[in-house]
């Protein structure tokens, strides 16, 4: 019995089909921005560190959202795979960059966590505009 219910409860088809995963995701992505600005009006420090770590979540959640695409779908995943995956490459990159500029003291810490955010809503823009285009 406990079996046949722990099945059900991670069955990624039926939440992907009946549960808004889209707008849970969306959600939790604002609420993650909203601390980050939390976090930046607190610590400069930690707040660099902060929107750092936030780009493999961001990449997580938008691999989430296409696999539950798929899913409803009944498309492929492995071209929009590929994108993502590049796409938020170039932007982990970029932020590498702007933490080095940080770091030769070009920017200050509050300027840099607002930059690398500016980073991860533009580039979740271009894979939500790309995703719209494609389908």
């Amino acid at each position: 019995m406990l079996k046949k219910v722990t099945n059900e409860k991670f069955n990624l088809e039926a939440i992907a089909k009946h549960i808004y995963i889209n707008e849970i995701i969306f959600i939790g992505l604002v609420v993650l921005c909203f601390m980050g600005d939390v976090i930046g009006e607190i610590s400069d420090h930690v707040s660099v560190m902060y929107w750092l770590f936030l780009v493999p979540i961001f990449f997580i959640s938008t691999i989430i959202i296409e696999k539950a695409q798929s899913i409803k779908l009944a498309k492929p995943i492995k071209k929009h795979l590929r994108f993502s995956l590049v796409l938020w490459f170039s932007a982990f990159v970029s932020v590498l960059l702007i933490l080095f500029l940080w770091h030769s003291g070009a920017f200050l810490a509050q300027t840099v966590g607002l930059i690398i955010h500016i980073i991860l809503a533009h580039t979740l823009l271009i894979r939500v505009c790309s995703e719209t285009i494609t389908t």
